[in-house]
């Protein structure tokens, strides 16, 4: 599983755009989560992981903190 932290400037509608995307493009398996004010996607599918670092790299950090 990959976690990606969504940037504080990102906004609410980043959330719905990128999951619709990784509904339609990537294998739909993926869940976001809030925790501290902050909200993570999280992936467990390389194709998923590659729609998130190619499209959304502006939206999204690679997450490698014990958030849960």
């Amino acid at each position: 599983m990959k976690s990606f932290a969504l940037r504080d400037d990102a906004g609410s509608a980043a959330v719905r755009v990128i999951g619709q995307a990784l509904r339609t493009y990537g294998s739909g398996t993926h869940w976001i989560e809030h925790y501290r004010g902050e909200t993570f996607i999280n992936v467990s599918d390389e194709k998923d992981e590659v729609i998130l670092t190619d499209r959304f790299r502006d939206l999204v950090v690679p997450d490698d903190s014990e958030h849960r």
